[in-house]
């Protein structure tokens, strides 16, 4: 496969069409998708066929071109429409109310917070708009001048960073660099006072629903004027601040409402995530893969798939399947579990990805793949042989293997800590390391058991027999 851009979306098409893929760049590489040789999981390619069609239309949806299928980017996979799948069954109507309870992401989560829906905005009159249109110029202005001025500060520093350079017989670059011309990372802002007032002064005036950015103004004015947002005490300034962080929560990790806001989501988020490692792509020169699919039958999520560079041709060189084979296997494996999000954090689950967690991180810090985490002999085996340690285990939770915590709860406290990095893996210092052996050596000496022992066979000692001799030795045995 040569001839790929460096940003490639392919996405499986809800209905008739088939796999499209294409770069999000002007150039156009297009290849055909061989039909998936994965086995099907069971049951599951029985209820695609017999799922609604759920796709959006163009209408719906923003299309990108990465995602948008053409007849020239069509392949041989044919993904099941519902106009191909049987008729409904004769007591549809009794099973009407089922279906609505797991149509959208938003009824299948039924005591999760929405996220909000955005206001339409008010009709403004003729003076309304002509001053708004006096604002918007004079703010245009205003930031024209800034520019300029910003332009001009600009020329004239690399004229005097060019003349250092040369004056001192150094590179432009080395002084930008003593000068701090480097990228920082910060996290997002935390709640202010001042956006918090704005944030409970614009759910006064709109029930809670969103304001477009012109009205903030008008809010300001609002605040300004209120007698009770004035001389504020400790605690109603935490309780607005309270209010706006829970409202920002609530916006990331709110459910949508319907399948056609969900499937916005996805693409706007997708194509902006896309962007993000492209560029990191070109920054730091990492490879990064990247597969989106629904989570469940009736939604009308696209099945979408990104790689930087060339490494979508990874998973055809080392797992000889192309990534459209993956895509379409992950698809059935999510709609097989169907599952909500308490469904996705039960008391199993989350045991299963601490436990993953755990391990990985282990395997990737000692570079060892064959190690496994040892609780029982945890500082004799780990610590101390890989110079390792499992750091800041959330207070109050004992530590033992995740599948023998019994609460959701002290589960869950684990999995998020592990999840987020605060409970990590360290590598420990050459005196860490000394430390610790010269304290177990002293335990050691005052009698302490450092390491659990095994605990012996009933029979140890005693001369066994194979299983095997013993069959083959039977009238008959050795074929079973």
């Amino acid at each position: 496969m040569a001839g790929w851009n460096t940003l490639q979306f392919g996405s499986i098409q809800h209905g008739p069409n088939a796999f499209s893929n294409g770069p999000l760049s002007d150039k156009t590489h297009e290849y055909r998708v061989p039909s998936p040789r994965l086995p099907s999981l069971p049951g599951v390619q029985q209820a695609l066929t017999h799922a609604p069609s759920r796709s959006l239309s163009p209408e719906g949806i923003p299309s990108h071109p990465a995602v948008v299928p053409s007849a020239s980017t069509t392949s041989s996979i044919q993904l099941p429409n519902a106009s191909r799948g049987t008729s409904p069954p004769d007591d549809a109507s009794s099973s009407a109310d089922a279906q609505a309870n797991t149509a959208t992401w938003k009824t299948r989560n039924p005591g999760r917070p929405m996220v909000p829906t955005r206001a339409s905005g008010k009709k403004l009159s003729a003076a309304e708009k002509a001053s708004r249109e006096l604002s918007r110029k004079s703010t245009a202005a205003k930031r024209e001048l800034l520019a300029n001025a910003l332009k001009s500060f600009q020329e004239d520093n690399k004229a005097k960073i060019d003349a250092i350079a040369r004056a001192h017989d150094v590179t432009e670059k080395y002084v930008k660099d003593l000068l701090g011309y480097q990228m920082n990372y910060h996290s997002t802002r935390k709640p202010t006072l001042k956006n918090a007032l704005l944030h409970a002064k614009a759910k006064e005036v709109n029930g809670g629903k969103l304001l477009h950015h012109a009205m903030t103004i008008e809010l300001r004015e609002m605040v300004a004027t209120d007698p009770h947002m004035q001389d504020l005490t400790p605690e109603e300034e935490a309780k607005y601040i309270q209010e706006l962080q829970e409202f920002r929560d609530n916006r990331t990790h709110g459910v949508r409402a319907n399948n056609e806001a969900a499937a916005r989501d996805v693409l706007l988020t997708a194509n902006n995530v896309a962007k993000t490692l492209d560029g990191l792509r070109d920054r730091t020169g990492i490879y990064a893969s990247l597969f989106i699919t629904r989570g469940h039958i009736n939604d009308s999520v696209q099945t979408t798939w990104y790689g930087t560079d060339n490494s979508v041709v990874f998973w055809e060189d080392v797992f000889k399947h192309s990534a459209a084979d993956v895509a379409w296997q992950y698809e059935q494996w999510a709609c097989a579990q169907g599952q909500n999000i308490e469904e996705r954090d039960s008391l199993g689950s989350m045991r299963k990805q601490c436990t993953a967690y755990i391990s990985n991180g282990l395997k990737s810090l000692t570079g060892k793949r064959d190690v496994n985490m040892n609780y029982n002999n945890y500082e004799t085996a780990i610590v101390q042989t890989y110079g390792v340690s499992l750091v800041r285990w959330p207070d109050g939770i004992v530590f033992q293997n995740p599948s023998n915590i019994g609460t959701v709860g002290d589960i869950r406290q684990l999995r998020d800590a592990l999840r987020s990095g605060e409970c990590h893996w360290k590598k420990l210092s050459k005196a860490e390391h000394d430390a610790l052996t010269a304290d177990l050596n002293t335990r050691r000496s005052a009698g302490e058991q450092v390491k659990k022992t095994r605990k012996k066979r009933s029979d140890a000692g005693t001369s066994r027999t194979s299983k095997r001799k013993e069959v083959e030795g039977t009238p008959g045995g050795g074929d079973c």
